[in-house]
């Protein structure tokens, strides 16, 4: 069982190479890290009953729209 969340590391690198990354190259293995840690916090996510929840659409901020 994989201890971290986030895809397998053998299966994201193999998709950076697809996708012209370097697997050898350190930025790779950071991006790795920062997948992972973007996939704990929607791990906390999933726990949570929306049903019948309509999402909310917020408007751009002015600064956004410069």
């Amino acid at each position: 069982m994989q201890s971290r969340s986030g895809p397998p590391k053998d299966a994201f690198m193999a998709l950076a190479a697809q996708l012209g990354f370097d697997p050898a190259d350190p930025h790779t293995e950071a991006l790795y890290a920062e997948v992972c840690l973007r996939a704990s916090f929607a791990d906390a996510l999933r726990p949570l009953d929306l049903e019948g929840v309509d999402p909310i659409v917020l408007p751009p901020r002015p600064e956004a729209t410069r």
